[in-house]
C-alpha cells in the first residue's frame, strides 16, 4: 500500500506545482544569497576536485575541435583561391598563347 501512495503524493504534489522549481536566477539573488551560493559551490569543487578536471578536459576537446574546424577552413580557401588561380592562368593563356612565362611566380 506504501508503495502505491507515495508516487501518488509525489503526483499530485507536482502537479499543484507545490514541487516545481523555479529557473536558477542568479540575478534575483540578494547579497547575503549569492554569498552562501559562492561557499556552496566552493565547497563543492573542494569535495570534488574531479570535476574541475573533467571541465578542463572539455574544454581542451572544445578547443581542439575549433582548431581543426579552423584549418579545415583556412585549407578549404586556399584550395579555393588555387583554383581561381589556375582557371586564371588557363585563361590567360588561352587569350595570350605563348605568353604563360610571363607568370612565373616569384
Amino acid at each position: 500500500m506504501k508503495k502505491i501512495l507515495l508516487p501518488l503524493a509525489l503526483s499530485a504534489l507536482m502537479a499543484s506545482g507545490a514541487l516545481a522549481q523555479s529557473p536558477f536566477d542568479p540575478a534575483s539573488m540578494d547579497a547575503a544569497q549569492k554569498e552562501a551560493f559562492g561557499q556552496a559551490v566552493r565547497e563543492y569543487l573542494l569535495n570534488n576536485p574531479q570535476v574541475i578536471m573533467e571541465a578542463v578536459a572539455v574544454l581542451e576537446q572544445r578547443e581542439q575541435q575549433r582548431l581543426v574546424l579552423g584549418r579545415v577552413a583556412l585549407e578549404q580557401r586556399a584550395h579555393e583561391a588555387l583554383h581561381r588561380l589556375l582557371e586564371d592562368v588557363q585563361l590567360h593563356a588561352l587569350v595570350r598563347p605563348g605568353h604563360v612565362a610571363e607568370l612565373a611566380v616569384a
